[in-house]
């Protein structure tokens, strides 16, 4: 009778610290994002109908800013004489101040002066996005409709 050579189960870690010979762990590679290049960005800020979704685009690609934290946004946030982003709560609860470049700067003033709604205050959220996040910071399920930008 031949033996199976295939080692059977899943080989964990717990196995082979207990001495146990088996098949090495197998990793999936880990790939660095792809880098959009200067035309894919000029195609992408094209195809965005409104300065709260090309301020949102630029917060991202100018700035690194993450999802949740161009949601968070406030208008007491932006620090408009030093350039910068003041993001309050980032990924693991971290404070941070990012520099980000004057176009995105002048995008928000254009959404401010044109498209956002009169009856949000000045101290109200920027309302890049519309929705509210939940206490640990994922947005609500109603909220990923209003992510979608508009076609």
């Amino acid at each position: 009778m031949v033996t199976n050579p295939v080692p059977r189960g899943l080989p964990t870690p717990r196995n082979r610290h207990r001495g146990q010979v088996g098949a090495p762990l197998v990793r999936a590679v880990r790939r660095l994002p792809r880098i959009l290049n200067p035309d894919e960005v000029e195609a992408l800020m094209g195809a965005l109908r409104t300065d709260r979704d090309r301020a949102m685009a630029q917060a991202m690609l100018l700035g690194g800013l993450r999802r949740g934290e161009v949601l968070g946004l406030r208008l007491e946030d932006l620090r408009l004489g030093e350039w910068r982003v003041f993001i309050a709560e980032g990924k693991g609860g971290h404070q941070r101040l990012v520099p980000i470049s004057p176009t995105f700067f002048a995008t928000v003033a254009d959404y401010m002066n044109k498209e956002r709604p009169t009856r949000y205050s000045d101290r109200s959220a920027l309302r890049l996005a519309q929705g509210t996040k939940t206490r640990t910071g994922a947005l609500d399920r109603r909220d990923h409709r209003n992510l979608q930008c508009s076609t």
